[in-house]
């Protein structure tokens, strides 16, 4: 996913796990437009991380991924992508998700 994102222009904060991307998040006080993550991770998991996030910092929306389940809750997430999926199918989800929140790409 990181390389998709950064080949198309995007910048990326990437974390080995929930945990670091929380810490991250925290570490800056939210100041990210948006949330990527995949369901499955050691530790703290796409789904916990996502609702530590929105407990938190309620403000931008979360894409969350997997390729072990189908579906998600609402509203937990924003979009919900299940693996396989074309890149393409990707960034038009970033970009439709950070449009939403006024977020102009270049």
């Amino acid at each position: 996913m990181r390389t998709v994102l950064i080949k198309r222009g995007f910048q990326v904060v990437e974390a080995v796990d929930g945990a670091r991307a929380l810490a991250a998040l925290e570490s800056t006080g939210g100041a990210f437009c948006l949330l990527v993550s995949d369901c499955d991770m050691p530790g703290l998991d796409g789904i916990g991380l996502a609702k530590a996030v929105r407990e938190r910092f309620s403000a931008f929306p979360i894409l969350l991924v997997s390729g072990a389940i189908t579906e998600v809750d609402s509203h937990l997430a924003d979009a919900f992508l299940a693996e396989p999926f074309l890149p393409s199918v990707m960034t038009q989800t970033v970009s439709r998700l950070l449009a939403g929140v006024g977020v102009q790409l270049q």
